[in-house]
């Protein structure tokens, strides 16, 4: 740019760019800007972003544009956002999450899934309990209810003996990750009646929905009926009786009609608090073969809609790989202090397992300085509660050779030179 142009491509750039005190600035719809030097675009971005409260890249760009300018400035930006560290901790993402929805096959038979969690604290009972377990069976929709004393392993085992004594074993049983379910007790156990435990993703209860839902009937059957509080486990086996005895909306048939093929006489009227949700079942009950037909097409056009319903509101997730760091979203405690000044992520983690369903297993990092608690952090997580860790640092000043838009290239001391 100190000599007159020669050559047509020369000619081209003196249109574009000047040399103002050995600097070189760009002519542009906003006026003269300077034309940043390789070595100094970190830290004129820095300046942009980091000094201005951390916005996002448009705002970033514009508060740029209002006096510089380089080749590919918005890749820059927002490699640079991406490897910000306070904006990885502490800004949330909006839009569709990501994620799709992965219905479980039921099956066309009883006990092929099991689905299973703890309800409670109650008040304690006069037998001492102060917890339900509460199993369904996925395809049939047929409860299990049992009152425990506490969570401990050993009360969940001697309730999955007495199922599987008079309803057989099932294939796989899902839970969420109580440490009753994920002892190394439990695991044997499974491992030994040849079951596949499934443990659904932190703060993810749509893949334990059955059971969920479940709670809450259960909940609104049992607080009208208990005269008294510490009594409330005599009516555990009436709510029972009357949930099984009702026509399950997904199925079109009681979950009695689908396990055993006729609906239990009942001899008395403790479950008259159900009688306003209980529908006529018909006198002459189908097969039992072609009820669980039936019943099975009716379970997956149900899962087909939740599943565009569902999906519509999602995006493609990324995917990780064994050994890529994340961080994850914090799970909400109990009240207290305010969190809305508290970092919602944890991390960095490691992602130790790759699992179906865009789960992941991820391991907490030792000597880090974001951690969930002092002791070793492994859970099983949902990709919508993880983003990819990116290093500090990961935006360099020299690894690119940039070519600006028109056929430019920039050298560090600020001079032009064409391209070769």
């Amino acid at each position: 740019l100190s000599k007159p142009p020669v050559t047509e491509n020369e000619k081209e750039i003196y249109k574009n760019y000047c040399l103002r005190n050995s600097r070189v600035y760009r002519t542009t719809a906003r006026g003269i800007l300077w034309v940043v030097p390789r070595g100094m675009r970190q830290q004129v971005v820095k300046a942009a972003h980091d000094d201005l409260g951390h916005f996002g890249v448009e705002r970033t760009l514009n508060r740029l544009c209002e006096n510089y300018w380089f080749p590919r400035m918005r890749k820059y930006v927002e490699r640079y956002i991406a490897c910000c560290i306070p904006c990885l901790f502490n800004k949330r993402n909006f839009g569709k999450k990501e994620g799709f929805l992965h219905p479980i096959p039921k099956g066309v038979e009883p006990l092929n899934v099991l689905h299973v969690d703890h309800l409670g604290p109650f008040p304690k009972s006069k037998r001492g309990n102060c917890y339900l377990i509460v199993g369904i069976d996925a395809f049939t929709k047929f409860s299990f209810l049992r009152a425990v004393k506490n969570t401990k392993t050993k009360y969940v085992i001697e309730y999955f003996r007495d199922i599987f004594a008079t309803y057989g074993t099932p294939k796989i049983i899902i839970s969420d990750q109580g440490s009753s379910f994920t002892a190394k007790q439990f695991q044997s156990f499974c491992q030994q009646n040849n079951i596949h435990h499934t443990v659904n993703a932190v703060a993810t209860p749509r893949a334990n929905g059955q059971v969920e839902r479940l709670n809450s009937t259960i909940l609104s059957a049992l607080l009208p009926s208990i005269p008294d509080e510490e009594l409330w486990d005599e009516q555990v086996r009436h709510v029972q009786f009357a949930i099984n005895n009702v026509i399950n909306k997904s199925t079109g048939k009681t979950p009695s009609q689908l396990m055993f093929g006729f609906t239990p006489r009942n001899s008395n009227s403790t479950d008259s608090f159900l009688l306003d949700e209980v529908q006529k079942i018909p006198p002459l009950l189908e097969d039992l073969i072609k009820n669980r037909q039936d019943a099975a097409e009716k379970i997956k056009s149900a899962q087909a809609k939740q599943k565009i319903y569902f999906d519509k509101k999602r995006k493609r997730p990324r995917t990780y790989k064994e050994g890529d760091l994340v961080v994850i979203i914090k799970q909400v405690t109990g009240a207290g202090t305010s969190r809305k000044l508290k970092s919602p992520y944890s991390g960095p983690m490691v992602v130790k397992a790759v699992l179906p369903n865009d789960r992941y297993i991820v391991k907490d990092m030792k000597d880090t300085n974001r951690t969930l608690r002092s002791s070793n952090y492994e859970k099983t997580i949902a990709v919508d509660r993880m983003r990819p860790w990116r290093l500090p640092g990961g935006v360099s000043d020299t690894t690119d050779s940039e070519s600006g838009e028109d056929g430019v290239v920039l050298s560090s001391d600020g001079e032009d030179q064409p391209d070769q």
